[in-house]
């Protein structure tokens, strides 16, 4: 609906953008970014999750008029508790302080840096797992940097979870890498149950 003018369209267009992805020249995301700008341009008003996704080159270009900004939110209500998988439990039952990150596993996440930060930290990681939930395209990268830093005692791809806010409470806290997040509905859930 969004590519087609106003004139056809007859009623009002309103879009969520909940953040953008730098993308290398003529590659698929910056055709999709493409299309997604001139879909913005033809929409009546655009809700951005954050203050400063405002200042998004895609949004920038665009009337200030058009843009609105409502926050992310979630229900409030108690959150739903579940059982970790067999191997996640596994893996955290063997350390003292234990961290999770969820999302998808791909670079504007920042994943990669999480397992790079570890690494520069003075601390003794042995007392420390780090789980992260998710799937996606650099999963086999992610993997072989664990594994290249001989971090497979203490940083898991613990895979795809359909549930994954049932299970923060299993953990100490959570972490939060990403590099293009307007205001995450993980960051909301974990503040939800009282996980740091």
């Amino acid at each position: 609906m969004g590519i087609l003018p106003k004139t056809v369209r007859y009623i009002p267009q309103i879009v969520t953008l909940h953040g953008h992805v730098p993308a290398a020249l003529f590659s698929k995301m910056w055709l999709y970014q493409t299309v997604d700008y001139l879909i913005l341009s033809r929409t009546a008003k655009i809700i951005v999750v954050n203050e400063e996704m405002r200042d998004f080159p895609l949004i920038k270009a665009l009337p200030r008029f058009k843009v609105a900004h409502i926050s992310n939110g979630i229900e409030v209500h108690a959150a739903t508790k579940s059982l970790l998988p067999s191997r996640v439990a596994s893996f955290i039952s063997k350390h003292h302080i234990n961290l999770v990150a969820i999302g998808r596993l791909s670079p504007e996440k920042g994943f990669h840096l999480l397992i790079e930060a570890l690494v520069n930290q003075k601390i003794d990681l042995r007392s420390i797992g780090v789980c992260i939930l998710g799937e996606g395209s650099l999963q086999s990268y992610l993997q072989e940097c664990i594994e290249r830093r001989k971090l497979e005692g203490q940083i898991l791809l613990g895979g795809y979870v359909s549930n994954a806010d049932s299970l923060l409470h299993h953990f100490d806290a959570l972490v939060m890498p990403s590099l293009t997040e307007g205001l995450p509905i993980t960051v909301l859930e974990a503040m939800r149950i009282k996980v740091n």
